[in-house]
């Protein structure tokens, strides 16, 4: 209901910060007079890391205290962080306005993936670890494509592969919370029997 309210108070503040209403509430595509794919695999995109983000914080908070518990929510917090960045142009124009370089704020991206993937590997061990492997890959070169190119000639394989990373991390972790929530139902018993981790 906070959130439902929020266009009532964004309404109010339009007047006095001399807002425009039109790019704050419709669509971009109609607010410009773009086709209706404009940023469609961006879109996307970021459908892709909001649904890996639901799904894994929607399992942490089903599951008992667990590092399978604690793997999902750090995959979650992470993949809803990603999550913002798309949507708002965090580490491309908010932050570096505000005096954060761009590549700092990659690099913190970077280390986060890392320390998730090193932290949690006994748990990302009884998982799909190839798709979390090929997405952190198929990201990090995009990064690096984008550092290094940076001309719109290359722009499908930069975007090209972070849309397929992207979609890797959302399919990792929809299997991963479907595996463990089932685990814990009582519902995949051979997998139960198979590993040592507790749900």
């Amino acid at each position: 209901m906070a959130f439902a309210l929020a266009p009532l108070a964004l309404a109010l503040l339009v007047g006095p910060l001399r807002f425009d209403a039109e790019l704050l509430f419709r669509d971009p595509a109609a607010s410009t007079g773009s086709p209706p794919y404009l940023g469609f695999f961006s879109n996307l995109g970021i459908l892709a890391w909001c649904v890996a983000g639901t799904s894994s914080l929607l399992a942490a908070l089903t599951l008992p205290p667990s590092r399978a518990r604690a793997a999902l929510g750090a995959g979650g917090l992470l993949a809803a962080a990603l999550t913002l960045d798309d949507m708002f142009l965090l580490h491309e124009s908010v932050l570096p306005f505000f005096g954060v370089p761009e590549n700092l704020v990659l690099a913190c991206y970077a280390a986060s993936a890392i320390t998730y993937l090193w932290v949690f590997r006994d748990v990302h061990r009884l998982m799909d670890w190839p798709l979390l492997l090929a997405s952190l890959t198929l990201l990090g070169s995009s990064v690096v494509l984008d550092v290094l190119a940076g001309d719109m000639e290359w722009l499908i394989l930069e975007d090209g592969t972070k849309f397929a990373g992207i979609c890797a991390w959302c399919a990792y972790h929809l299997l991963a919370a479907r595996y463990w929530l089932r685990r814990a139902l009582g519902t995949d018993r051979v997998a139960h029997r198979a590993t040592g981790i507790t749900p």
